[in-house]
Order: C-alpha cells, then structure tokens, then sequence
C-alpha cells in the first residue's frame, strides 16, 4: 500500500481508514470487464458452449415469464406445502418426474 496520509471516516468514537480500501478497490476489474473478459474466453470455445452461454445470457437478460392464472393454481398448493417445510417422500418426487409433460 502506498505511503500517505489516510482519509478517516468518523465511526461513533472509532474511525476506518478508507484510503486503503480505495487502493485496494482501484487495481479490480469494473463488472463490465468482468464481462467483456468472458466474451472473450467464450468466443474461444466449441460452437456447443457458446449455444449454452447464448441461453443462460438470454434468459437472464430477458423479460420475466409471467405465470397464467391456471399455472399460478397449480403451483400454489406446492408452494403452501414447500413453506410449511413439507416435501414428498423421495417414492413420491420419483413417481411425478416419471410422467410426461401434458
């Protein structure tokens, strides 16, 4: 850390020396260069990766599904049950991802 006078933040009766955080912040990548490192590594890969990067990206940058009123029906009894902290027996998880999507 360089040598010099540190900036001080008043903390109740305590104070925080911030200069070093600064320092310590100043030599880390921005998230921006986070990303465009990645899309670099990306572009380096098989077709395959790519294809699996482009849907997690997607779907992360897209628009929030909104359920239907008959999905949201559905899916309210599992979620009641799931806050009450009351799953199914393994037999019975097993028997339900057994069956076809309608």
């Amino acid at each position: 850390m360089r040598n010099r006078l540190a900036s001080r933040v008043r903390v109740g009766e305590s104070s925080i020396a911030v200069s070093w955080l600064c320092d310590m912040m100043s030599g880390m990548p921005t998230t921006l260069e986070k990303l465009e490192t990645l899309f670099l590594r990306l572009r380096g890969l098989p077709e395959a990766r790519q294809e699996l990067a482009v849907e997690a990206l997607s779907e992360i940058a897209g628009d929030v599904y909104a359920l239907s009123d008959d999905e949201r029906a559905a899916l309210e009894p599992a979620l009641r049950d799931a806050e009450r902290n009351e799953n199914l027996a393994d037999a019975e998880t097993d028997e339900i991802l057994s069956q076809a999507w309608r």
